[in-house]
């Protein structure tokens, strides 16, 4: 849940760590929780996730759930040092535009223009992913079956309208910002775009690619559409489909 004051509050199942409270599965040892043979040299987390204290932790053997609404950090803390720095350079991040919520994977559309003065509807997001990333469902690589907040790599220069996922893929509508997308090839130019992402079984990604099992990074499948305003999208376990009103010849 996003409130009025632009904080988030998660709750539920976190064994996937979609909850985006960090990497709670590595939370800082101590003796009283330590396992018989252990050391006691404190637990050092995976290669190029952050060692940054969980928000939230767990006692060994207890079950991941949070029964209660918890409220995530202002800025997601496990971003990588790059992010990190873009992300102070702007001053952004300081409150998420809107939220998504997959069945087990969390998106976080983030203002992240670079000054304070542009108009809000010329503002461009970035969106950032947490949780399930088995099929690349967190947009970014395969890396890590399981991520904390991690930026999604969609283009710049975009607004998102609605994101969408199902358990193993998921695509985003969004508005280009300064611009419109289409080729000259493609007749009257549209100012939104369509991508998808994730697991490919049966082409629900891409049909152009079903040779490939997992798209990633996200794909523009714009020219799939026709030409005409945006007006919902859908994602299920099947597949995407898109409300466009079509343009009427006059």
């Amino acid at each position: 849940v996003l409130d009025d004051n632009g904080e988030v509050w998660t709750w539920g199942d976190d064994t996937l760590l979609q909850l985006g409270h960090g990497d709670t599965r590595w939370a800082p040892s101590n003796a009283s929780s330590k396992l018989p043979g252990e050391s006691m040299k404190e637990k050092k987390p995976p290669s190029g996730t952050s060692a940054s204290r969980p928000l939230v932790t767990y006692e060994p053997f207890e079950t991941h759930l949070r029964f209660t609404p918890t409220k995530i950090a202002d800025v997601p803390t496990d971003f990588d040092q790059q992010h990190t720095q873009e992300l102070a350079t702007n001053k952004s991040g300081l409150a998420p535009e809107s939220i998504f919520a997959g069945p087990s994977t969390s998106f976080l559309v983030i203002n992240d223009t670079p000054y304070d003065h542009v108009p809000h509807d010329e503002h461009q997001d970035a969106v950032y992913a947490c949780g399930d990333n088995e099929r690349g469902q967190c947009g970014r690589s395969l890396q890590y079956p399981q991520q904390t907040f991690m930026r999604v790599r969609l283009p710049k220069r975009i607004q998102v309208q609605m994101l969408r996922c199902s358990s193993g893929h998921c695509a985003a509508w969004v508005r280009r910002v300064g611009h419109t997308l289409g080729g000259p090839d493609e007749g009257p130019v549209r100012d939104w775009g369509i991508y998808t992402w994730g697991e490919n079984t049966a082409g629900k990604v891409s049909t152009t690619r079903r040779h490939r099992d997992v798209v990633i990074p996200p794909l523009d499948v714009t020219k799939n559409f026709p030409r005409g305003a945006a007006r919902w999208l859908a994602v299920g376990p099947h597949g995407t489909a898109v409300i466009v009103s079509e343009l009427v010849s006059p």
